[in-house]
C-alpha cells in the first residue's frame, strides 16, 4: 500500500523484488512468506513437504478430506465479521496453527475449544529445496 514495488532483503541478500500484491500472493521464499504477514507452516497436507499457508486460506472441518490436516481446537476468538482460531497440530512443534473464518461460516459448524478438527487449505505455497530459516518458523509472521 505504499509503494508500486518492494524489495525484501534478508542478511543482505535480496529474497524479491516485485509489486506488494505479487510479494505477499506469491512469496519468493520461505522468509519472503513468513515476513510479510501473518503465515503458518504446517507438515503433512503434501507427504513430506513443508507448506505455508496464511491463516485466511484455511478452512475447518469436522471430517477428513484429503490434504487436511488434523488437529484440536484450542481456542476461538471473535471479532466483528470474523473470528480467529488456535489449533493444535502434532506437526506444530508446540505452537498453534492460527485460521480466520468468516462468523457464518463459524456460526455453521459449531465450533467449542477441544474439538478435535480438520485444517483444510485452500492455497499453500511450497518453496523447492527451501526450509524455514531456523529463526522462524511455524505461525512466525503471528
Amino acid at each position: 500500500e505504499v509503494a508500486d514495488r518492494v524489495v525484501v532483503m534478508h542478511r543482505g541478500r535480496v529474497e524479491q523484488d516485485a509489486t506488494p500484491l505479487e510479494v505477499f500472493d506469491h512469496p519468493a521464499t520461505p522468509f519472503v512468506a513468513e515476513f510479510i504477514g501473518d503465515v503458518n507452516v504446517l507438515e503433512g497436507p503434501r507427504a513430506g513437504e513443508r507448506t505455508w499457508v496464511r491463516p485466511h486460506e484455511l478452512d475447518i472441518s469436522h471430517t477428513p478430506t484429503t490434504g487436511a490436516v488434523p488437529g484440536t481446537l484450542t481456542s476461538l476468538h471473535t471479532a466483528g465479521a470474523f473470528a480467529r482460531l488456535h489449533v493444535a497440530v502434532e506437526s506444530g512443534h508446540g505452537r498453534p496453527v492460527q485460521a480466520v473464518l468468516a462468523r457464518d461460516r463459524l456460526d455453521a459448524l459449531r465450533l467449542e475449544p477441544g474439538m478435535a478438527v480438520w485444517l483444510v487449505p485452500r492455497r499453500l505455497r511450497t518453496f523447492a529445496g527451501d526450509d524455514a530459516p531456523p529463526e522462524t518458523g511455524l505461525g512466525a509472521g503471528i
